[in-house]
């Protein structure tokens, strides 16, 4: 019996499928979100109507033109006038980016950043840089939900996934984020994880890299996993006469951890690291 039904259930479905190709005229409405009310194209959106993720900053000085300011969201859409109308997009400003800022209207300020000029929300400026780049301290712990590990990863697009994964910051994103900052272009391949312990079988030979066993100031420590320890990365702050080094790292030794180290010649020579360096 209960076969029977489940093949009338079956034939009804299908009979509706087949009556709807049929008609190819079933009509949808258009997804309509709360508040939402249907807009020509020339209808202006007010600038309160939207909200950007992250913190909410803005200018400290409507006076101050032509200063540099930095984009403070992820997508600063930067337009041919200011007002949020349909197509006036000419480009889109991105987090950390340093922009000019010319003028202000209303919500809006004018600003020009290359061959890019147009009109931002002032909403997604800030002139200060404390609230784009992270600032680190020694002996912190910073997870995921830190403040400072969200800046680091959305200067890096958190295109390494730690943020979506929800870890505490990891030592390759604290690395990678210290040769962004300089603009270094590091010449990866396709092959992943970037990880602690990989870097140097990675870039072997690629253009432009230069892998060795002598601490360069900007280069990237690097130490192999070996029996009773772990692979690590850091970053070689200065390179001092007697070949000492001050080395920023996290995850050295407690996972999310920021350390700030000035190790003597002998200390950091028994870890047998390589230094690797990029034109």
């Amino acid at each position: 019996m209960w076969l029977q039904a489940i093949r009338e259930v079956l034939q009804d479905l299908w009979q509706f499928v087949v009556t709807g190709l049929l008609r190819g005229k079933t009509s949808v409405a258009p997804l309509q979100l709360p508040g939402q009310t249907a807009m020509g194209t020339n209808t202006s959106i007010p600038a309160e109507r939207f909200t950007f993720p992250g913190p909410k900053v803005s200018l400290s000085s409507d006076e101050a033109f032509s200063q540099t300011v930095y984009v403070a969201v992820p997508h600063l859409p930067c337009l041919a006038r200011p007002a949020l109308n349909f197509d006036l997009q000419l480009g889109l400003c991105t987090y950390a980016q340093t922009v000019q800022l010319l003028r202000t209207a209303g919500e809006y300020a004018e600003v020009r950043t290359g061959a890019l000029q147009g009109w931002v929300l002032q909403q997604g400026l800030t002139d200060r840089r404390s609230a784009v780049f992270p600032e680190c301290t020694d002996g912190v712990l910073y997870t995921a939900v830190h403040p400072e590990t969200e800046k680091l990863r959305l200067c890096l697009k958190d295109d390494m996934l730690g943020g979506v994964l929800g870890l505490s910051l990891q030592p390759s994103e604290y690395v990678r984020y210290r040769l962004w900052q300089r603009r270094v272009q590091v010449p990866w391949a396709k092959q992943r994880p970037r990880v602690a312990g990989e870097w140097q079988r990675l870039l072997k030979g690629a253009r432009g890299v230069r892998i060795g066993i002598e601490p360069r100031t900007g280069a990237v420590l690097e130490h192999v996993r070996e029996e009773g320890s772990d692979a690590f990365l850091g970053y070689v702050e200065t390179v001092h006469p007697d070949l000492s080094i001050s080395l920023s790292s996290v995850g050295r030794v407690n996972d999310g951890e920021y350390r700030y180290e000035q190790l003597a010649h002998a200390e950091w020579k028994e870890w047998r690291p390589v230094f690797i360096s990029f034109a």
